[in-house]
């Protein structure tokens, strides 16, 4: 017992004295969000999706976590949820609850083309949950080790805190399809109540140059489960949507949300939830989509109107911000959406265009015609994706 006091005063002091300080590799920093630099966000778990805490709210593929305990313990959402660490503008939802008693935490973190890696999460405890959490990490996808990443152990407050853990010297991670994490819990873990939460789970790595320039990313998707216009996924958080509507008899179009029977171009599993419906009046639809580090891109959604919806689009693109646009390239670039609830698959390739890669001011522009000006109907997209290849 007297160790185990020991113990634990010296990982609340070291807890205490690490807020706000940069660590060599291995290490970690509390009470704050880590500082990346030059990273991109690869993995991440907001747990804002109540039906679905499994799924990444981003992943550049296969991340997966699972819950291992044969005592009893079980997860599930809870409303108390936390800001820290938060991507996208996110703001808090819910948080994932893993009830005593506690068992193994263990994140399938896939690094294939990316180096340099930081695993961050924001966690707390109930007073009965357990109150310290251990990590050790796989290279191989089975044996797990905590060697050169010291300390490995936190100390889970009953207030929320964000853990950052720096694996830059531990290259065996890097670009590693096997990488995985652990989090074990002592001190209060075989409680037969309480529980550790976690929200807002991440991990950023750099880009090895040359690699995965085979593999397709998912730079950007809109499924609009959550009724607004934020991004299910972002590797480019600076993609947005924007809407040129009219006026006609006094009647202005607006945009806003309604359920969805779309399956088409879903991604992650995901299931039907809401899609953005874009009303009457509305001259065009706008997708900004920078390509910044990516090439050969291409942009798909679901699509549907309603019989008072606009039956004609034209698609076109720019190259200098919304200057300009064009659709030279573009297969077919007038479609005629189908009658609600019949949706259609729309894709445009823009892989022929080299202005369109790499290109931070790349906007894709849905133009309507033949009942877009009148006073009522809409047209509706569901699963919006942008992909492309590395540079």
């Amino acid at each position: 017992m007297r160790k185990l006091l020991q113990l634990t005063f010296i990982i609340v002091l070291f807890a205490s004295c690490a807020k706000d300080r940069e660590f060599p590799s291995g290490t970690f920093k509390t009470a704050a969000a880590p500082i990346v630099g030059t990273r991109q966000l690869i993995h991440y778990w907001n747990f804002n999706n109540v039906t679905d805490l499994l799924t990444p709210s981003l992943t550049i593929g296969n991340a997966s976590w699972i819950y291992s305990t044969s005592a009893g313990g079980y997860y599930d959402a809870v409303a108390d949820s936390s800001s820290l660490n938060a991507r996208n503008g996110d703001i808090g939802g819910s948080a994932l609850r893993l009830r005593n008693p506690a068992g193994s935490f263990v994140l399938n973190l896939p690094t294939s083309g990316y180096k340099n890696v930081i695993f961050s999460y924001a966690v707390k405890r109930t007073s009965n949950g357990a109150q310290l959490n251990s990590l050790s990490y796989s290279v191989d996808g089975i044996n797990f080790s905590s060697n050169n990443l010291q300390p490995n152990l936190n100390n889970v407050d009953t207030i929320w805190n964000v853990y950052s853990y720096d694996f830059s010297g531990i290259t065996a991670v890097n670009d590693n399809s096997n990488f995985k994490i652990k989090i074990d819990f002592a001190i209060g873990s075989g409680n037969s109540s309480g529980n550790d939460r976690f929200d807002n789970i991440t991990v950023d790595a750099d880009s090895i140059p040359g690699s995965g320039l085979n593999n397709i990313y998912l730079l950007n998707y809109w499924n609009f489960n959550n009724s607004d216009t934020s991004k299910a996924i972002s590797l480019i958080p600076a993609a947005s949507l924007d809407f040129d509507f009219a006026t006609v008899t006094g009647t202005t179009g607006y945009f806003d949300f309604t359920t969805s029977t779309a399956t088409q171009n879903v991604r992650n599993g995901d299931l039907p939830g809401d899609c953005l419906r874009v009303r009457n009046p509305v001259n065009a639809f706008i997708i900004n989509t920078p390509t910044t580090g990516y090439k050969k891109i291409k942009i798909s959604y679901a699509v549907d109107r309603t019989s008072s919806g606009a039956q004609n689009s034209d698609v076109s693109y720019s190259l200098n911000g919304g200057t300009t646009y064009i659709n030279t390239g573009l297969t077919s670039p007038t479609y005629m959406p189908t009658v609600d609830p019949n949706y259609s698959l729309i894709t445009y390739d823009l892989s022929s265009i080299s202005g369109a890669n790499n290109n931070p001011n790349l906007r894709f522009k849905i133009t309507f015609s033949n009942g877009n000006l009148g006073t009522s109907g809409n047209n509706r997209f569901d699963n919006i994706t942008v992909e492309g290849y590395k540079q």
